[in-house]
């Protein structure tokens, strides 16, 4: 599917059906992650006893981040995509609807899984 790049919309396909927000690209979200991975590594520093583990820890929370972000973000826009043009298709859906309550419900799940992730992996360098 071509894209092109308007500094005012931000993508947008080719027939106009599709539109990627600036504020889509996953900054924000790779913001959150890692906030998310620091505050769990917060409520988990007195389990983490070694100074290798806290080192590792300050360095794998962003890494972790960005990976997560990026696949979730590029599973996202796909899926996004399919499930826009499936709207796009049926007229009782509102424009944009399905794409933003989807992006929504897909972020809230990251962030949970990221959470739990980051915090098995703590409890695991605990023992």
């Amino acid at each position: 599917v071509p894209f092109n790049y308007f500094s005012e919309y931000g993508y947008v396909q080719t027939d106009g059906l599709i539109r990627i927000n600036k504020t889509c690209s996953g900054f924000i979200f790779l913001n959150v992650l890692i906030t998310i991975g620091y505050a769990t590594v917060y409520l988990f520093k007195q389990q983490i006893t070694s100074p290798q583990n806290k080192i590792f820890s300050i360095i794998a929370v962003p890494v972790l981040a960005y990976l997560t972000c990026l696949i979730s973000n590029s599973s996202r826009v796909i899926f996004g995509i399919k499930m826009q043009l499936f709207a796009n298709d049926h007229s009782w859906f509102p424009n944009h609807f399905i794409h933003e309550t989807f992006g929504v419900f897909y972020f809230i799940i990251t962030c949970v899984l990221y959470f739990f992730l980051i915090q098995k992996i703590l409890v695991k360098w605990s023992n």
